[in-house]
């Protein structure tokens, strides 16, 4: 037979404690989703550039690293800038940005703003960007 001293019946209702309470805190960390709730970021894009991406939303989301990257070398190791026809690249950061850019108060914003198209986006992800370190946010025009 097991002898259950009062020391071991203070382990075991800590041990029951602290269970009830991590199940409270990760229960908590959930958030029902009723159906017509809008999952993901607000992401602000300005549509007034043209009237169609060079991609369906959907993969312009999931490949437009690939597609800047892919740009990127052929303009910088190969010399391509612009297609034979004289516009732009699918993956051309200048045409995204001066497709895309906000206004706000009649001025563009920048990514400091977190309302811009890049920003928006990107900080809901919780990824970084650096290709303005080098680059305009805000059209030419």
């Amino acid at each position: 037979m097991i002898k259950i001293t009062t020391y071991t019946l203070e382990i075991i209702k800590f041990k029951v404690f602290i269970t009830l309470l991590l199940i409270m805190i990760m229960g908590s960390c959930f958030v029902p989703v009723v159906a017509g709730d809008k999952i993901g970021p607000e992401i602000t894009v300005s549509k007034a550039g043209g009237d169609e991406c060079v991609l369906p939303a959907d993969e312009i989301r999931r490949l437009h690293p690939g597609l800047l990257k892919h740009d990127r070398n052929s303009t910088m190791r190969e010399g391509i800038r612009t297609l034979s026809d004289g516009g732009h690249l699918k993956g051309s950061l200048k045409a995204c940005i001066n497709c895309h850019a906000i206004k706000e108060d009649g001025k563009y914003i920048n990514t400091s703003n977190p309302n811009h198209f890049c920003t928006s986006c990107h900080v809901y992800a919780g990824v970084s960007f650096d290709c303005f370190q080098c680059h305009r946010d805000t059209p030419e025009k």
